[in-house]
């Protein structure tokens, strides 16, 4: 049971700091816009997308998105 409790820790952990990772890099992006637009512009909407993918499956199988490490966030306003 200890071993399941870790491991599920783990991917809570993993999973929050892999969300915060994808915003930094979608703000990075953002910064870059002017100087590199088109580049960037496909390197936002790619961090969209996959944020976007992961909140959705964190919903689809159930659970709370704030619940298993994800910061808040909503990708519609936050990251387009």
């Amino acid at each position: 049971m200890r071993e399941i409790r870790h491991m599920t820790d783990a991917l809570t952990n993993f999973l929050s700091d892999l969300l915060v990772l994808l915003r930094d890099m979608a703000a990075h992006a953002k910064s870059r816009l002017e100087v590199e637009g088109d580049f960037q512009a496909g390197r936002l909407h790619a961090v969209y997308e996959a944020i976007t993918l992961i909140k959705d499956q964190i919903i689809a199988f159930g659970f709370d998105p704030a619940q298993v490490g994800m910061p808040p966030c909503d990708p519609d306003r936050d990251i387009l």
